[in-house]
């Protein structure tokens, strides 16, 4: 039913792998999913990391999670409606997509005086880490990686604001999608690709003056870049 992934794919390949083949009907709805240990021998890695693909799937409306029963599809049959719309892959600039774009950046916009009054060197040198990790993958065409879910994650906790963090971590299966179906057109594009690395190398130094008005700009120029992208993706597609 589940064809195996090598076993180097981290958990977001997984995520695409199970959401490819439902939206292609090889999952039908309704279908029971092997159980977490099986999952994580066919695909190779821990079983924590299959429990992450799932949580993600669930979020996405792809799975549900049965007590005592198991891990099904959803759909009509399940007794809960569908809730996953591709139109994020076949339409990456939809109104959907534009929205959760302008939302992330409006948050995280709003975050900077909460994170620079909060932020620790040790914080800081997470980020750095993270900052380059995210490198790299660009660096190397490398796919499916979710460094920058992870990066704007930490900076949303970093301010602080309960509030902030909650709504971002029941969406991040959304956040996630977005960011990977732009993030990869970028990796596609020399120009852009080299750009995105400048823009992380100038985030990660300019962070450590912890001024809002010289983080603000950075910010700016990351989400201008997700945006443009996303508009070419719906161009080169129509």
């Amino acid at each position: 039913m589940i064809k195996a992934v090598k076993s180097e794919k981290v958990t977001s390949n997984i995520v695409d792998h199970i959401k490819t083949q439902f939206v292609e009907g090889k999952l039908p709805a309704g279908s029971k999913l092997p159980p977490e240990r099986k999952l994580a021998i066919e695909f190779g890695i821990s079983r924590s990391s299959v429990r992450e693909a799932i949580s993600i799937l669930k979020t996405m409306g792809i799975l549900e999670v049965r007590h005592r029963d198991g891990i099904f599809v959803c759909g009509p049959n399940t007794g809960r409606n569908n809730t996953y719309q591709p139109s994020i892959n076949s339409n990456p600039y939809s109104n959907r997509t534009k929205e959760l774009i302008e939302f992330m950046e409006l948050m995280l916009i709003a975050s900077i005086p909460l994170i620079v009054a909060r932020i620790t060197e040790d914080d800081i040198k997470s980020i750095k880490t993270t900052v380059e990790r995210i490198k790299s993958c660009i660096a190397n065409g490398m796919k499916g990686t979710w460094f920058e879910l992870e990066l704007f994650l930490l900076l949303i906790q970093l301010s602080g604001n309960i509030f902030f963090y909650r709504t971002i971590t029941n969406m991040k299966g959304l956040f996630m999608e977005v960011i990977l179906a732009v993030r990869d057109d970028i990796i596609a594009n020399n120009t852009d690709q080299k750009a995105y690395i400048a823009i992380m190398e100038e985030f990660s130094t300019i962070l450590t003056t912890k001024e809002p008005g010289r983080i603000k700009p950075v910010i700016e120029k990351y989400f201008q870049l997700m945006k443009r992208n996303a508009i070419r993706e719906v161009t080169t597609t129509k």
